[in-house]
């Protein structure tokens, strides 16, 4: 994509990565918004961590993230039904591993008006897990 335009103010992501004598691994993406478009390279402003800092970056390592507004107006989560397959995710903070359990949901259970936790067939055991954590992976 040596071709692509960049437009100042827009967000961009530039990929990093490791390279030693046997490999090349493109591993890393942080996101960046774009403060001058010069010839080869971007300026670009990241807010990573708690600081905001300016780089030179070349253009080849960046890919421009542009989204119509029409698209994100109209898109919304797949709320989960009784007997979809779905996983559903413990998130974990950095140092934790996130665990996930998945099966068919079996029940939703409503608080105030909403759904707030849910059971989960998994194989012959019935899990209850919060409902804020589900995500279909299959429907009929």
């Amino acid at each position: 994509m040596a071709n692509e335009e960049f437009n100042k103010g827009e967000h961009v992501a530039v990929f990093g990565g490791e390279l030693d004598k046997e490999t090349y691994i493109v591993d890393t993406v942080i996101l960046c918004k774009v403060l001058i478009v010069g010839h080869s390279d971007l300026v670009v402003e990241s807010s990573e961590s708690y600081m905001t800092t300016r780089h030179i970056v070349p253009k080849s390592i960046c890919r421009s993230l542009k989204l119509s507004s029409d698209v994100l107006a109209s898109s919304f989560t797949l709320t989960p039904q009784i007997g979809d397959l779905v996983v559903s995710f413990f998130p974990g903070y950095k140092t934790v591993k996130t665990s996930e359990v998945s099966g068919i949901l079996f029940k939703i259970v409503y608080r105030l008006g909403k759904p707030s936790c849910c059971v989960i067939l998994c194989g012959t055991e019935m899990v209850t897990v919060e409902w804020g954590n589900l995500i279909v992976l299959h429907r009929d």
